[in-house]
């Protein structure tokens, strides 16, 4: 597979994982604010895991918390 493919990939599921992540925090949310926010940084720090297995170039992997930020 080639670098920009495994790059354009990794977006993707960058991506659906983000938007999961908040998906799955909207329950703790009801119960107390800080919980969610907990849940999402604690699901977040998967992300170094996506990167690892389908960035290979800094730039593609920097772009999707670029974004969240």
């Amino acid at each position: 597979m080639s670098n920009i493919k495994l790059n354009i990939e990794g977006e993707i599921i960058s991506f659906l994982f983000i938007l999961s992540t908040f998906i799955l925090s909207i329950p703790f949310y009801k119960i107390n604010p800080e919980y969610s926010r907990k849940v999402i940084h604690i699901m977040l720090g998967f992300f170094y895991f996506i990167a690892l297995l389908y960035f290979t170039e800094w730039y593609f992997a920097s772009f999707g918390p670029f974004i969240f930020i």
